[in-house]
């Protein structure tokens, strides 16, 4: 958010971020596997109106996924 009415303070993101998915079929069986992490850091540079001092928070994400089909 930039001018004069701005409320929040400027911010900066990082991301990173890993998956992998594995097909694989047993007999008739087609299945498929999938995980993925991010990672998110955000910070907050100082805001004049308010007077905070920079912050800074990260955040974790994982998930997992399974499927199967004959």
């Amino acid at each position: 958010v930039f001018g004069e009415e701005a409320f929040l303070p400027p911010t900066q993101t990082e991301q990173g971020g890993l998956f992998a998915v594995q097909n694989f079929e047993i007999g008739p069986l087609r299945a498929e596997i999938g995980a993925r992490y991010e990672r998110t850091a955000v910070e907050a540079r100082e805001f004049d109106l308010l007077g905070t001092p920079d912050q800074r928070r990260s955040f974790n994400a994982y998930s997992a996924s399974a499927g199967a089909s004959l």
